[in-house]
């Protein structure tokens, strides 16, 4: 009997198994782009199948994910090769399997190749966790001489209530007529306010909570200015760099 057509008519396991059920023998010419597959039959049973140098079930591997391409069935061929000892459901079975199989380690594979997307973090974010062991901190900002680079707050604060503060203290520090002021301590009737240089002409301000010690938050402050001359701030991306 004539049994030809194309893969995109009549799927590529209707074809093999349309054989199978009706008991033919004889071989089945696959054909997908390049590539060419052949599988025998007798009497309907798959005996062996060939796809360059790959043969048996692993053929039946290879092509179950072909949509496109060409079939023809020669009722006269016959091969004295055994390359499929099992029934043709359990092959198909397993050939299907074996592919999922091969997919997902291939995506795991591939996933564990792509390096991680770092999440990029905001100069309020980086500051923020600059202040996080602080427990006296109120509100932070850095600034240098064209405004706030980055800014937070606590506990109902808000970080850019001290813009105009920073600006006040740009001024002071760049007219201050005794060299470059390094730190100062401002005492006003809102609460104690700590100014220290950094690194480039910045410069952080920290609003302390009322009640704590002076001396406590002095030693707090320097260890803030310490980990903040770690960082390099980007006025058009972030604040950068480890804390």
């Amino acid at each position: 009997m004539a049994l030809n057509g194309t893969l995109e008519e009549l799927a590529v396991l209707d074809v093999v198994q349309f054989v199978n059920q009706a008991h033919l023998s004889g071989s089945l010419l696959l054909k997908s782009g390049s590539e060419e597959a052949q599988l025998f039959y007798r009497k309907g049973g798959l005996v062996h199948a060939s796809l360059g140098a790959l043969s048996g079930l692993e053929v039946l591997i290879r092509i179950v994910d072909w949509t496109a391409g060409t079939f023809n069935f020669d009722a006269g061929a016959v091969t004295t090769e055994e390359s499929i000892r099992m029934d043709l459901h359990r092959a198909v079975m397993y050939a299907l399997k074996t592919r999922d199989e091969r997919k997902l380690e291939s995506e795991k594979r591939q996933a564990a190749e792509v390096p991680p997307v770092e999440k990029e973090i905001s100069p309020d974010e980086r500051l923020a966790e600059a202040i996080s062991q602080l427990e006296f901190v109120r509100q932070a900002v850095v600034f240098d001489g064209d405004g706030v680079l980055a800014s937070t707050a606590r506990n109902g604060a808000h970080g850019d209530e001290l813009a105009p503060l920073c600006k006040s203290l740009a001024a002071l520090t760049s007219d201050y007529p005794r060299g470059r002021l390094r730190r100062a301590i401002l005492d006003d009737e809102n609460g104690t306010v700590l100014v220290s240089c950094l690194p480039r002409k910045r410069w952080v301000v920290v609003v302390a909570e009322r009640g704590v010690a002076l001396g406590a938050v002095m030693a707090g402050m320097g260890r803030l200015v310490a980990k903040l001359e770690t960082l390099v701030l980007d006025r058009q991306r972030a604040l950068v760099g480890a804390v």
